[in-house]
């Protein structure tokens, strides 16, 4: 009896991106056209106050790849602005 062939698959434009790796391969940059960077306000329990900001710092999109989803990858390089008002109870009081 003579064993099937199997069909290969049809090869489709991109890859699924698997996570697991950290080279995407070749990126293209992205502008970003409009931010609305929003303060975040925690207010902890000993009395501090702390905000905190993202600021993205620059977006590029991997070429040809894809998530689960069938979105491309994007890759932001990010910063966060932290903001502190302590209690003056908790500052310190000796020499620096």
């Amino acid at each position: 009896m003579a064993a099937k062939k199997k069909k290969a698959a049809k090869k489709q434009p991109g890859e699924i991106f698997q996570p697991r790796f950290f080279d995407v391969g070749q990126t293209v940059p992205i502008e970003v056209k409009k931010a609305n960077e929003q303060i975040s306000e925690y207010k902890l329990s000993d009395g501090t106050t702390m905000t905190l900001k993202n600021i993205i710092l620059g977006v590029k999109r991997a070429v040809g790849k894809y998530n689960q989803e069938g979105d491309p990858i994007y890759l932001v390089n990010a910063g966060l602005v932290v903001n502190t008002k302590v209690p003056a109870r908790l500052k310190f009081k000796g020499k620096q």
